[in-house]
């Protein structure tokens, strides 16, 4: 070989060395996700890969969550669902949220966000839903939220949005579904039969009970969403939540027979259907959209 290809070959053979040398190894990668994740929980967030995405869920153990902690989910590039409802979270440290190119979901309720720093929730390419449930955002923070080419659904509940702000975001930009609806934080036994909407036609799947004794599942979290519960039956019949955690039930309804009662709730939540011995006869596990959940009329002849 001619002495000036071997020269060629030499240095090509040592820049490839020399690349492969400064290149991270994947396993670097992998182990500072393991590293930020430890840290996440040990602010209090619950961390699920389970659904085959990263979740991250503040508002049960990591309510002192501040803008600092926010800081730390910056480098999770994968994450697809984030709730930080009731943290200290601010507008301020919405910026660490920018990188994350995969979140479709972010929960801001009850948080002491405001107009400042949504502006940084724009241009996230994946975010189709939003809760801002009571925050302080108005109608000039909503208006920037028109410029998203990915949101679809924004929750402003007691919120200092107006009515003529919700209507300009809905003339500028009419892909966005914009909920003002029922109160998330009514209790369930004062919770009134109301109807806000007709109720759509997609359908949940009713799971019946195997016995009379057996436990349904526990509830999961998810983004929010609304159930219509429709009693088919002759009998008035009873809704229970149930909780995450210990599966503890909580009274939210009497459902007579015929009457639609809407519910929010969020999506992954279970709701167990008992008769009036408290009986579980069935249940029904919330999804991402709205849904009709119906009580079929064998029940009350099983």
């Amino acid at each position: 070989m001619p002495p000036h290809l071997c020269t060629a070959y030499l240095l090509a053979f040592l820049c490839t060395s020399l690349t492969l040398l400064t290149l991270p190894p994947a396993s670097a990668a992998i182990d500072e996700d393991v590293k930020t994740l430890s840290k996440v929980e040990q602010l209090g967030g619950r961390v699920d890969e389970s659904h085959g995405f990263l979740e991250i869920d503040f508002h049960l153990k990591g309510k002192a969550l501040d803008d600092t902690g926010l800081a730390h989910l910056a480098s999770l590039e994968k994450l697809k669902w984030l709730h930080l409802g009731g943290t200290q979270v601010t507008g301020e440290g919405l910026h660490h949220l920018r990188a994350l190119h995969h979140l479709e979901a972010l929960h801001l309720e009850n948080t002491s966000v405001g107009d400042k720093g949504i502006s940084d929730l724009i241009d996230l390419p994946k975010l189709r839903y939003l809760n801002l449930y009571g925050t302080q955002i108005t109608d000039r923070g909503l208006l920037e939220l028109a410029n998203s080419e990915s949101l679809e659904r924004i929750y402003v509940w007691k919120t200092r949005v107006t009515p003529e702000g919700i209507a300009k975001l809905r003339d500028e930009n009419p892909n966005i579904r914009i909920s003002t609806g029922l109160r998330l934080d009514a209790l369930a036994s004062t919770f009134p039969e109301a109807i806000e909407d007709k109720p759509p036609t997609r359908k949940l799947v009713w799971h019946p009970c195997r016995n009379r004794t057996e436990a349904p599942v526990k509830s999961d979290n998810g983004v929010n969403c609304q159930v219509w519960f429709k009693n088919e039956t002759d009998t008035t019949l009873k809704l229970y939540w149930i909780s995450f955690g210990d599966g503890e039930l909580k009274f939210y309804a009497d459902l007579t027979p015929g009457k639609l009662r809407q519910q929010n709730t969020y999506a992954r939540n279970a709701w167990l259907i008992t008769n009036t011995e408290d009986q579980p006869l069935g249940y029904f596990v919330a999804d991402e959209d709205h849904a009709l959940a119906i009580i079929p009329s064998s029940v009350s002849s099983d």
